[in-house]
């Protein structure tokens, strides 16, 4: 995967926390996209850290 895709994916990951988690703690995104071996159906792993959500 080069820069410019994962560029993107953060930058979609990015919108999903602002949309869905605009109070959390932080997040992190992992797996294949960050490691550079995305292929076209990969997904976002996402990790949000919300100290107000009592379970994950």
């Amino acid at each position: 995967m080069d820069y410019l895709k994962r560029d993107h994916a953060v930058e979609a990951a990015l919108q999903f926390i602002t949309k869905h988690f605009p109070h959390c703690d932080g997040a992190l995104l992992a797996g294949s996209v960050i490691r550079g071996e995305a292929i076209e159906t990969s997904d976002l792993d996402i990790v949000v850290f919300d100290k107000n959500q009592k379970t994950a």
